[in-house]
């Protein structure tokens, strides 16, 4: 090797060194992406960032912004969503209840207040544990929650939970059977429970099959089962079956 080429070596070897120390130098002085989270900007507000009008009742969230009153008008819960606050850039959601309470999460699902407007309920965490927060409250953690719901007389809180590759349903704090799947297949107020809130109806699912469980009874097995909805004085429930081609309605006494 010439003295030339023994110099351009050299140059090179000196090179990959800076470069090498450089890139050292990066990943021990450079920030943290991990920030930290800040107080919910929502709190002590109660009206949502973009002005619009809030229903009473309902749901909110899901990962949305937005927010919902109760039923008699006079609480509120907002959500709101800041982006690049968390780690790697990620969203953050905040939530606040009558302007406090403030908090923040990777993830909020559905929020709810009762009937008579003195509870509130709500899903939040991040993938793969969340949990149900209950007046502020945080209860048991599961892989997912979703669809919690208040009796109508508000004393009773049911939501659905993933646990183990399977979902069950879980009432005031206790598991019910693990199946396949389960549903509260019912909307807002009444999802799952009767009208005089004295029983649960939900339905599910094992080895493909589906049928209705009361009160943790099954009943019997279909194809699928749909469009359930129980009757105002609280004493049936209504169903449509389906096997195979056929569909036929289904009523069944609860009390």
């Amino acid at each position: 090797m010439n003295m030339n080429q023994k110099g351009f070596a050299n140059i090179i070897l000196v090179v990959l060194a800076v470069v090498v120390l450089g890139i050292a130098v990066y990943f021990v002085v450079k920030p943290k992406t991990n920030s930290v989270q800040q107080p919910s900007p929502t709190t002590g507000v109660n009206e949502s960032s973009d002005n619009k009008p809030l229903p009473a009742g309902g749901t909110a969230g899901r990962g949305d912004e937005g927010g919902i009153r109760s039923p008699d008008g006079k609480r509120i819960i907002l959500i709101e969503t800041s982006e690049g606050e968390g780690a790697e850039g990620q969203f953050i959601y905040y939530i606040t209840i009558d302007g406090k309470d403030g908090r923040s999460f990777k993830f909020i699902g559905d929020a709810i207040f009762s009937p008579d407007s003195k509870k509130y309920a709500y899903v939040a965490g991040e993938a793969g544990k969340q949990s149900v927060f209950l007046n502020g409250q945080e209860l048991k953690s599961y892989y997912a929650v979703v669809t919690p719901a208040f009796s109508p007389d508000s004393s009773h809180l049911a939501y659905v939970v993933s646990i183990n590759g399977g979902w069950l349903v879980v009432l005031d704090g206790v598991e019910g059977k693990k199946y396949q799947r389960a549903e509260l297949a019912f909307s807002d107020y009444g999802r799952g429970f009767s009208l005089n809130s004295k029983h649960l109806v939900y339905s599910a699912s094992e080895s493909n099959k589906w049928f209705v469980v009361i009160d943790g009874k099954e009943g019997n097995k279909y194809d699928r089962v749909s469009m359930l909805s129980i009757s105002a004085d609280g004493k049936k429930v209504t169903y449509e079956a389906q096997i195979g081609s056929n569909t036929e309605t289904i009523t069944e006494n609860l009390d």
